[in-house]
C-alpha cells in the first residue's frame, strides 16, 4: 500500500528511507524530515493503538497497526536495529506496518557507546542467512513504503557491495586524524555534484558475504576516534570504494538535507503536504520550541 510518496526534488527521486541524525537545532537539516514522521505515522494508523514517544525529540508518534503478511523482501533481506532503548522507536514500528521482519540486538547493554552498533553487529552476522543485509538505526529512521521498492533500486541501479546514506555534515568532527577521509569524500562529492557526501552509519545495505569477508580484517578499535563507529567506517569506504558507495541523490536513502522533500499524494489535502524546512522562515520557532519542549519533557 501506498500512502504518498515522497519526492527529493533536487534530484528527481523517490527515496524510501529516511534518517534524521542529531536533533532539531543541532545543525541537521531535519525538521521536515521529523514532520514527514509524524505525517507518515498519523496517516497510517488507528486511534486505538495508542502512541510512542520519539527518544530524542520526545515528540508523540500513533502506533501502526502490524501487517498480517510477511513482505517477500524477507527471503532476500536482513534488517537489523542495535538499540538498549525500551521504546523500540520510528524504524522498527514502520517496518511493523509493512510486515518487513527485523531484528533487535543490544537489549541487554546497560551502558551504551557507539562502538557497540558495529561490535554486536558483528557478533551476529554468522546467523545472517540472507544475500543481503541492512543496518538501521531505530529510533530516527522510518521507511514509507516495502522495501521491495528499494531492493530493485539496489539490486540494478548501483554497482557495490555496501551503499551507505550520506550526511551533509562530516561527523564526528575532528581536525588532523580526518583530514585525508574529509577530501576523499569531497572529491567524489564534487565528481558527482552532490553534497551528500559523507559517511552516516545511521543506514545502509549490504551484501552479507561481502561485510562478513571485509569485517575479518576490521578492528574498530583503531578507528580515527576511538569509540566511533562512524569514524571507523571512513577507512573502509576510502579502501574499498568504488564497492562501498554513498547514496548521493537519494535514491534509496534520504539523510538529512529536510528542503529537498515534497510528499506526492492524492489522499492528503494540499495544505498537509508542505513541510517547513531548515531554510524556511519559520523555521527559528520551530527550533526554539523544540529545545523548550525536550527541556520540558526533561524535567517533568
Amino acid at each position: 500500500m501506498i500512502i504518498f510518496q515522497v519526492k527529493n526534488k533536487k534530484f528527481n527521486t523517490y527515496p524510501s528511507i529516511f534518517h534524521h541524525p542529531g536533533k532539531i537545532g543541532d545543525g541537521n537539516k531535519i525538521l521536515g524530515i521529523i514532520q514527514l514522521k509524524k505525517l507518515f505515522f498519523a496517516s497510517i494508523c488507528e486511534k486505538e493503538n495508542g502512541c510512542f514517544i520519539d527518544h530524542k525529540e520526545k515528540i508523540s508518534f500513533k502506533i501502526p497497526t502490524p501487517s498480517s503478511s510477511i513482505s517477500a523482501v524477507a527471503n532476500k533481506l536482513t534488517v537489523v536495529f542495535v538499540s538498549n532503548l525500551k521504546e523500540i522507536g520510528s524504524g522498527p514500528r514502520s517496518l511493523d506496518y509493512f510486515g518487513v521482519p527485523y531484528r533487535i540486538i543490544g537489549s541487554q547493554v546497560e551502558q551504551w557507546s557507539n562502538e557497540l552498533k558495529l561490535k554486536l553487529l558483528n557478533d551476529e552476522l554468522s546467523s545472517i542467512k540472507t544475500k543481503y543485509f541492512m543496518l538501521l538505526d531505530s529510533n530516527d529512521t522510518f521507511i514509507v513504503n516495502d522495501f521491495n521498492r528499494a531492493m530493485k533500486i539496489f539490486e540494478t541501479l548501483f554497482d557495490c557491495d555496501i551503499l551507505l546514506n550520506a550526511g551533509q555534515n562530516l561527523w564526528p568532527s575532528w581536525p588532523d586524524e580526518m583530514r585525508e577521509h574529509q577530501l576523499f569524500c569531497d572529491r567524489i562529492g564534487e565528481r558527482v555534484k552532490s553534497n551528500h557526501k559523507y559517511v552516516n552509519t545511521g543506514a545502509f545495505i549490504a551484501k552479507t558475504e561481502f561485510y562478513k569477508e571485509i569485517m575479518k580484517t576490521f578492528d574498530i578499535d583503531k578507528s580515527p576516534l576511538p569509540g566511533s563507529d562512524q569514524a571507523a567506517f571512513y577507512p573502509l569506504y576510502k579502501q574499498y570504494y568504488p564497492k562501498i558507495q554513498l547514496d548521493h541523490t537519494c535514491k534509496i536513502f534520504q539523510c538529512e538535507f529536510d528542503e529537498e522533500l515534497e510528499i506526492e499524494s492524492s489522499i492528503l489535502p494540499w495544505y498537509r503536504k508542505h513541510l517547513v524546512h531548515t531554510k524556511s522562515l519559520a523555521y527559528p520557532l520551530f527550533k526554539k520550541y523544540a529545545s523548550w519542549h525536550r527541556n520540558k519533557k526533561k524535567l517533568s
